[in-house]
C-alpha cells in the first residue's frame, strides 16, 4: 500500500528538526556540503514534521458534492468523520498510524490548512451523491468500475470502484481491518484507474482513424470468421462467419476480422498521429489519480490487427475510456477532475478559495464529418443492444479476454449531456450485459 502523506512519533520529528538544523548550519558554514539527495531526505523529514503538527492540531476539512450535500463531516483533530463507503476509494482517510490515502492523501496540504478557525479548508466534489450510491449499489459484489462525466467538461459526476471480494471501508483502520485489507490482492488498487486490455469498445479508436483516414469505404467478404498472420490468428467471437461487412455492419455486429483487416487500410503514420491526438501513451496527472492509455502497434502486421480490435498491446482504464469517448463524440477531450471548488463554510458565509478551471488537453482530435456519422452508427448499435431509441444513447460494448481466463467486460456510451461507462472484471460476462445498470444511470441523469 502506497502512503503518500507519512506521520511519525512527534518526538522523533522533533530530533530530526534538531539533526537537521545542525547539519544545515554546518553545510552553510561551508564544512560540510550536501548533495540534492542529501537535500531531499531533509526536506522529507521537515515536511513530515509539519504534517505531523497540522494533523495533531487541526480540525480536517470537510467534504461535499456537488449539490452541496456533506459527505465527510470532521469534527476534531486527529481524527476522520464517518465516510459513506462508496466514497472510500475517492475521499480515502488521514491517520496516525497508516498515514493517508485518496483526496486525503492528494490534498493534505488543502485539507490541513488553517482557514483561520482552527479547521482545514474544504473541498467540494463535482460528483452527485445519488449517482454515486447508485452506481455502487449496480456494482456490488463485482470487481467493478463506472465513470460519469459530463461531455463538455472534465467535471466527474461519478467515480466507482467495488470488489467482489468485500466490501473496501475506511471507517474501521484497526490494525486487524487493516490487515485484513493487506491480504485481498489488488484491494487497494481502484477498478476505475487500472488498465487492462478494453476488448471491442477500443473499436471507438478504430473507426475514428478509418474514417479520418479516409477508408470508411473499406468492404470486406467474410467467409470464414478468421484471418490468419504468421505470428498468430485473429477470430471473430464464438468464430461467427458474418458475410459482406462495411464499417457500419462492422461496428454493430463487432467483427474482429473486419478490423484487423481494416488496419492495414490505415497509413501507420496517421494512426500514429491519432494516438497523439487522443493522448494515448502520455501520463495525465487528475486530482484522483494519474490516468494513461498504453497503445502499441507493435512490429508485425499481427500486433497492428490486435490493437485495432482491442486486443494486443493495448491498455485502457475506465476513465481513459471515458476520455476516448468524449474525443469520439464531441472531438475535444478535457482533463477529468473530481474536485469543484476548496472553501470554507462558517454559520454565515461560504468563502470560495479557489475553483477548478476546464483544460482541454486536445482539440479537432476529430472532425465534425466523422463525429456525424459515427454518431449515427453508434446510435444504431445501442438500439441493437436493446437501449430504447427514445433515450438516444449511443454505446458500444466490448469483452476481452484477460490472461487469468476470465473475461472484462465494457460498455461505453453517451447522450447529449453525459459519457457513461461501466466495466466489470475477472468475470464470465460480455459487455452486452452492462445494458440494464447502464438503462438504470440514465434512467438516473434524466
Amino acid at each position: 500500500m502506497k502512503q503518500s502523506v507519512r506521520f511519525k512519533i512527534i518526538s522523533i520529528f522533533a530530533v530530526c528538526i534538531f539533526m537537521v538544523t545542525i547539519v544545515a548550519t554546518i553545510s552553510k558554514s561551508g564544512v560540510l556540503p550536501i548533495n540534492s539527495y542529501e537535500s531531499e531526505a531533509v526536506e522529507d523529514y521537515r515536511q513530515d514534521a509539519e504534517n505531523e503538527i497540522k494533523y495533531n492540531t487541526i480540525i480536517c476539512g470537510n467534504f461535499s458534492d456537488c449539490n452541496c450535500e456533506i459527505i465527510q463531516k470532521n469534527s476534531e483533530p486527529k481524527k476522520n468523520g464517518k465516510l459513506p463507503d462508496e466514497y472510500a476509494y475517492v475521499i480515502g482517510y488521514s491517520s496516525e498510524n497508516y498515514g493517508a490515502f485518496g483526496l486525503h492523501s492528494s490534498q493534505f496540504d488543502v485539507l490541513y490548512d488553517d482557514a483561520g478557525n482552527g479547521k482545514g479548508k474544504s473541498i467540494k466534489l463535482t460528483t452527485d451523491n445519488g449517482l454515486q450510491y447508485l452506481c455502487t449499489e449496480l456494482l456490488k459484489d463485482t470487481d467493478g468500475s463506472a465513470v460519469v462525466i459530463e461531455r463538455n467538461s472534465g467535471k466527474i459526476r461519478a467515480l466507482v470502484s467495488t470488489d467482489k471480494k468485500m466490501v473496501f471501508s475506511v471507517n474501521d483502520l484497526s490494525d486487524e481491518k487493516m490487515a485484513e485489507y493487506n491480504s485481498v490482492e489488488g484491494l487497494w488498487l481502484p477498478k476505475y484507474n487500472i488498465n487492462e486490455q478494453p476488448g471491442s469498445v477500443s473499436k471507438l479508436f478504430s473507426c475514428a482513424c478509418i474514417l479520418e483516414s479516409g477508408n470508411e469505404d473499406f468492404t470486406y467478404n467474410d467467409e470464414t470468421g478468421i484471418v490468419i498472420y504468421n505470428e498468430g490468428e485473429v477470430r471473430n467471437c464464438d468464430g461467427e462467419i458474418m458475410g459482406m461487412l462495411d464499417l457500419k455492419k462492422a461496428v454493430l455486429k463487432s467483427s474482429n476480422v473486419y478490423f484487423a483487416l481494416a488496419s492495414m487500410q490505415v497509413d501507420r503514420a496517421t494512426i500514429q498521429d491519432m494516438i497523439k491526438k487522443f493522448m494515448f501513451n502520455q501520463d495525465i496527472d487528475c486530482d484522483f489519480g494519474t490516468v494513461r492509455t498504453d497503445y502499441d502497434l507493435g512490429t508485425y502486421r499481427y500486433d497492428r490487427a490486435s490493437a485495432f480490435y482491442g486486443q494486443g498491446m493495448t491498455l485502457f482504464s475506465t476513465v481513459s475510456l471515458a476520455m476516448l469517448t468524449q474525443g469520439v463524440c464531441d472531438g475535444s477531450i478535457y482533463k477529468p477532475h473530481i474536485i469543484d471548488s476548496v472553501y470554507d463554510e462558517n454559520e454565515s458565509s461560504v468563502k470560495i478559495f479557489s475553483e477548478t478551471e476546464e483544460e482541454v488537453l486536445s482539440e479537432n482530435v476529430v472532425s465534425n464529418e466523422t463525429m456525424k456519422k459515427l454518431d449515427s452508427i453508434l446510435l444504431e448499435t445501442a438500439e441493437n443492444y436493446g437501449i430504447p431509441a427514445e433515450m438516444n444513447i449511443r454505446a458500444k460494448t466490448g469483452t476481452a479476454d484477460l490472461v487469468n481466463l476470465k473475461q472484462k467486460a465494457t460498455i461505453c456510451s453517451y447522450n447529449d449531456d453525459y459519457i457513461v461507462v461501466v466495466s466489470e472484471t475477472n468475470t464470465d460476462k460480455y459487455g452486452i450485459k452492462l445494458t440494464d445498470k447502464l438503462i438504470q444511470i440514465y434512467d438516473y441523469l434524466t
